[in-house]
């Protein structure tokens, strides 16, 4: 019988703290970095910043809270999905002379996927994008 109320208490703590985790997640939303179109010249981020303080974050998602953000990437570039990799090109992309800081505002329940834009043929009009927002 003892073991029977330990086994029933242990369930609940189980199944209230799996609902805590459920309304926590329904509060947050899902930033993706990763569009993976390296074809259309839509490439992966990296997160470095979150209003201006330093993140380590090696994932392809992260969770935010609700707000207005100020996020700062690098972009993984991949230069073979570029007809013109001339010096002139690779030098501006190494001394990072584009954008790479977005301004999100994330609603709790969405998806946002963003990425990193090298379409425009000068190097300076390059920036991360928000290419849609989805519902979670």
């Amino acid at each position: 019988m003892k073991s029977k109320f330990i086994l029933f208490i242990l369930m609940s703590l189980f199944l209230s703290i799996g609902i805590a985790d459920e309304d926590s997640a329904k509060v947050k939303a899902m930033i993706d970095l990763s569009p993976n179109k390296p074809v259309q010249k839509l490439f992966s981020l990296t997160l470095l910043s979150i209003n201006g303080e330093s993140v380590i974050h090696r994932d392809d998602m992260i969770m935010l809270k609700p707000g207005n953000y100020q996020l700062k990437f690098a972009s993984n570039i991949d230069l073979n999905f570029f007809s013109e990799s001339s010096r002139i090109l690779k030098s501006k992309i190494n001394q990072r002379k584009y954008q790479d800081s977005i301004e999100l505002k994330v609603e709790a329940g969405n998806i946002y996927h963003l990425a990193f834009d090298a379409r425009p043929r000068k190097v300076e009009e390059w920036r991360p994008i928000l290419l849609r927002t989805s519902e979670n």
